[in-house]
């Protein structure tokens, strides 16, 4: 690699001994284009800056390799949790942001694709277990939009067979991908795309590379009229006489079959679905479809909570299996073919026995509050008695999984703690009551595994539920949560355990706080908040957690057990950011109205009291740090502002070089600098976080990026290792207190990504090396450049008479960072100061 070094300022035309005398009594200060305010760099700038600016060049000697993936995507069309073969044995497949996971049910273990680089909108297993169909959305890259791309892959080695995208001749996919099929053989492949027409594409897998056959008009609507896409049994496609059938549904009711007949024309055939009169009216979508083996009919579910069974087109009759207002999203038959499992947005999942194609409802299974971690069942409703108890339901549960009591006039299971004895009239507040929302049954897997034979349920909150059919009727414990984490709100808050290694904290827009063990991969305890989550930290001693609320609220749990220490309010913005003092006396929260809010986290009468306010920032407060001694506290804002507080005097000041930082979590600062690429500004970044070690920072952008760069970062669009998996802004990005991991959250992809820190020793590597789920950048043309614009010295803080003036409210307003460059030029005169050029 070149490098272009900064000059050293005593070949500048001063002697050495002038530069060491300098160097004791003037700080020197860096102007840098991303802030007006003055950076400090280390009292041994001088002697050091070489070194530094070496080191900062150089592409980091850690790396990242993703190893667990937490959360899954359950908004796409079609079925989001499928079942594969590895060896022979069998494995769950489902995509989380643009990562596919295949994942070992017994022991959680996860194998990742990672060859996607946007939303996973559709996946398709073949009927040997052991091919993969993935399809990402229409992308941006460098400025220009990049078409739908579907990837054939092998799930054993993870290795792409073939590509289907824009380039692939004759294919018609535009803006995203509605659905995809494998047919009987595993030789071809259908597409549905998801533009005006809905254009599906047949292709053959079997050609290399792989060539589309047939692309034909599906249906005209907007993008979401195709709901779903299933392949018909071997007996559907007998009596339609041909080689291969699917089944593809939508709104207005629409069900149409797609017939493929082998012969030399390689065309599809569409069949239109009637209703016929009696079947007034019709839903107005049809959301679900299967097939029993051995029965030539289809059933589809629709959004009036009724099962259509359907053959050669025509629709032979309707049953009632769920409300009138409940959509039914999932049908999915058991092995043996004699059950039928549906889950609907009523919050339940329903088995019925399935004779001469009518339904005889076994048991149902309530999802209604599976987001606090409970589960009962309801008992059966129309149907004769069942082999649980009486009217066919099975009997009540007791154990861990019963249904914990609500509270009255609580009606989301909300806990309101009781006021901390002194805490005050405004440290407590009774959250708003709303009306919960229903949990959707978004996807149902039979599966026979260690765990016995049944059935994975999946709700639209993140949480996967296994029941054992086998006991469903002997009145014990059949259901067991083995999956959860935020819905599809996404998550925005992550923070590890200050002292164990192997504990995480993380909060979401789904109002739910969670506390995980990352080794194990599974969650610990979990509670509803009440109020969407931005923010969360813990307190040094890991006892307490802190929870910053969208709507303003500030909360206090206690971490074993979660109960409610405190909750208040003080404003209706949002809390940004949320922080303990090393020394775990006080809490400090930035606000979005500018203002820093102290509290007191040790005061045995009025837990949490407010101490002070902070007044200073022009715009929204987001990132915070404190002092190792707890002395001072940093913080930037929206406006790009760089402020430093004394808490002894509740003063803004000027920032000392030599200060030791407990942790560094905020975007701007000298240890920052070259953190930006070319063309970024202040919003493209959203969190940052230096390991414990101070070597190394890992960044989370808007373009779903995880980044990783030697600290500190001061060469200008500095060289670093970028990793893919998220498909929306990385809110926050978090190394873990032994740097062993890093944890990213995703925002509205929903997912939580867990990296293990490894040795990747610097080798002379090409611009752009893209490697698994890894991009090694950087700076244009590779010539590194100092991030900084020009050096400023100035008399040493702690040479300065006099102290800065306080404004109103016991503020301070920085003087020599709030400045303008041309105020500060003209008292540069007075003040002692020399500003030097730019390198």
């Amino acid at each position: 690699m070149l490098f272009s070094d900064p000059r050293d300022d005593e070949g500048r035309g001063g002697a050495l001994a002038s530069a060491q005398r300098r160097a004791e009594t003037e700080a020197p200060c860096l102007r840098y284009p991303m802030t007006d305010s003055l950076v400090y760099p280390p009292r041994d700038w001088a002697q050091s800056k070489k070194a530094l600016f070496r080191r900062s060049a150089q592409v980091p000697a850690k790396a990242l390799e993703m190893e667990h993936v937490y959360g899954y995507s359950s908004q796409n069309s079609g079925r989001n949790l499928l079942e594969g073969r590895v060896d022979g044995q069998r494995v769950l497949v489902f995509a989380s942001a643009a990562v596919v996971v295949v994942m070992d049910p017994d022991t959680s273990n996860q194998r990742l694709f990672l060859e996607h680089t946007d939303d996973i909108v559709s996946l398709a297993v073949d009927e040997t277990g052991t091919l993969v169909a993935s399809a990402q959305c229409t992308s941006l890259e460098d400025g220009s939009k990049v078409p739908p791309v579907v990837l054939i892959w092998d799930i054993a080695t993870l290795e792409v067979l073939r590509r289907v995208d824009g380039k692939t001749p004759a294919a018609v996919i535009e803006r995203t991908v509605s659905g995809l099929c494998f047919d009987s053989s595993s030789a071809r492949l259908l597409i549905v795309g998801a533009d005006e027409k809905h254009m599906t594409n047949l292709v053959d897998l079997k050609s290399d590379p792989a060539k589309v056959v047939d692309a034909v008009p599906g249906c005209a609507g907007l993008p979401g009229t195709v709901t779903y896409l299933e392949r018909a049994t071997q007996s559907v496609a007998q009596a339609f006489c041909a080689e291969s059938v699917w089944v593809m549904t939508g709104l207005a009711g629409m069900v149409k079959f797609w017939v493929f007949k082998p012969d030399e024309a390689q065309q599809l055939t569409l069949v239109k679905g009637k209703y016929g009169r009696a079947m007034s009216p019709t839903p107005r979508v049809q959301t679900a479809v299967c097939h029993l083996a051995g029965d030539d009919v289809t059933f589809t579910g629709g959004s009036d909570g009724r099962v259509y069974c359907w053959r050669l087109g025509e629709c032979l009759r309707r049953q009632q299996l769920h409300a009138a207002s409940a959509r039914i999203l999932s049908l999915s038959p058991t092995r043996d073919d004699k059950h039928l499992w549906t889950g609907a947005t009523d919050a339940t999942a329903r088995c019925w026995a399935v004779t001469d194609r009518k339904f005889q409802l076994l048991f149902s299974v309530d999802l209604s509050d599976a987001g606090a971690g409970t589960l009962s069942r309801l008992p059966a409703a129309g149907g004769g008695q069942g082999p649980g108890g009486a009217n066919g339901g099975p009997k009540p549960r007791g154990g861990n999984h019963a249904k914990a009591p609500v509270p009255r006039g609580d009606p989301r299971g909300v806990r309101v703690p009781a006021p901390v004895p002194g805490a005050g009239a405004a440290a407590i507040r009774r959250r708003p009551k709303e009306e919960p929302k229903k949990t959707w049954v978004t996807d149902i897997l039979p599966m026979q595994c260690a765990r016995g034979d049944g059935a994975f349920l999946c709700a639209d909150n993140g949480a996967w539920w296994w029941v054992d059919l086998s006991m469903a009727g002997g009145g014990v414990d059949v259901a067991e949560e083995v999956f959860w984490f935020h819905g599809t709100k996404g998550v925005h808050a992550v923070a590890p355990h200050p002292l164990n290694s192997h504990l995480l904290a993380t909060v979401g827009e789904d109002g739910l706080l969670g506390i995980w063990h990352v080794k194990q991969r599974r969650r610990l305890r979990a509670r509803q908040i009440g109020e969407p989550g931005s923010a969360v930290a813990w307190s040094p001693d890991g006892r307490h957690v802190a929870v910053g609320c969208v709507h303003g609220h500030l909360g206090v749990y206690d971490s074993e057990t979660l109960d409610n220490l405190v909750w208040m309010r003080r404003t209706k913005r949002q809390v940004g950011v949320v922080r303990y003092s090393p020394d775990g006396r006080k809490l400090a929260a930035g606000f979005h109205d500018s203002l820093i809010r102290i509290y007191d986290a040790k005061n045995p009468t009025k837990p949490y009291c407010a101490l002070r306010q902070l007044a200073g920032h022009s715009a929204v407060v987001n990132h915070l740090d404190w002092s190792a001694d707890s002395s001072l506290l940093q913080s930037n804002s929206a406006a790009y502002e760089v402020l430093t507080w004394d808490m002894s005097r509740s003063r803004n000041i000027q920032e000392n070089g030599d200060t030791v930082w407990h942790s560094w979590g905020r975007i701007l600062g000298f240890p920052v600098m070259g953190i930006f690429m070319e063309g970024w500004d202040g919003t493209d970044i959203n969190a940052i976080h230096q390991s414990t070690d101070g070597q190394l920072l890992v960044i989370g952008d808007d373009y779903g990026n995880i980044s990783l760069v030697n600290a500190p970062c001061i060469v200008r669009h500095a060289p670093r290792r970028a990793y893919r998996g998220h498909c929306s802004h990385v809110m926050d990005v978090q190394f873990s207190v032994n740097d062993r991991r890093v944890f990213s959250a995703g925002g509205r992809d929903c997912g939580l990504l867990q990296f293990k820190v490894i040795d990747a020793p610097v080798s002379q590597v090409e611009d752009y090396v893209t490697g698994h789920g890894e991009e090694v950048c950087f700076p244009h043309k590779r010539i590194s450049q100092p991030a900084w614009l020009s050096e400023i010295y100035q008399q040493h803080p702690s040479k300065q008479r006099g102290a800065p003036t306080a404004s109103k409210g016991g503020a301070m307003v920085a003087a020599a960072d709030q400045a303008s460059s041309k105020n500060r030029a003209r008292q540069s005169s007075s003040s002692g100061v020399r500003v030097r050029g730019k390198f």
